[in-house]
């Protein structure tokens, strides 16, 4: 799908992590809650399986590389 339409790859990608953030954020309790960036992480890669799966469809993409290490610089932080 990356090589014939880029464009509808990445927007499959970023619907799916929109949705799962939206998942993760939508629980949250009353007022602050440190733990969304961490449910949105777990969604989103919770295991090796997953973690390898994004990343794969994500450095496919132009300019996928510096895309990942964004991410992955997020997630960082959402795991901290």
């Amino acid at each position: 799908m990356v090589r014939n339409n880029p464009r509808a790859a990445q927007d499959l990608v970023r619907m799916h992590v929109e949705q799962v953030f939206q998942d993760a954020t939508q629980r949250l309790e009353a007022g602050a809650n440190q733990a969304g960036g961490a449910k949105f992480s777990l969604g989103l890669v919770g295991h090796s399986g997953e973690w390898a799966s994004v990343e794969a469809a994500i450095r496919s993409f132009p300019d996928g590389e510096k895309t990942w290490t964004g991410i992955q610089r997020l997630l960082d932080i959402y795991y901290a």
